[in-house]
């Protein structure tokens, strides 16, 4: 049996005939990348219409006061309620502590 010494001839074509078939894969590749990118806007805008945001009015730029809302009067009780329960909370937890510390000094150690 005697070993076959390769011509570098056959060694180039060899190598060509590998590079062209990886080049082929990759323009291959490169086509299908292409095809996915050309798709990931159209998904991002049925996304976006999906989870669309309700958009606020700021008003418009020649008239600001045509956007304003009439001042509402029910508001300020709820204010005061809620200011007044603060203050009674707070009052309870200064007599509850009071009662508290009271106890802890009369109780002989």
């Amino acid at each position: 049996m005697s070993l076959r010494k390769f011509s570098s001839s056959t060694k180039v074509t060899d190598e060509q005939r590998r590079l062209d078939k990886q080049q082929q894969e990759l323009k291959k590749l490169e086509v299908q990348l292409q095809r996915k990118l050309s798709r990931i806007p159209k998904e991002k805008k049925k996304l976006d219409v999906d989870l669309a945001i309700p958009t606020v009015s700021l008003g418009s730029v020649r008239n600001p006061r045509a956007s304003q809302k009439p001042v509402r009067r029910g508001n300020t009780r709820l204010s005061k309620d809620l200011n007044a329960a603060r203050v009674k909370f707070l009052l309870l937890c200064i007599i509850l502590a009071t009662i508290l510390v009271m106890l802890w000094r009369a109780v002989p150690s």
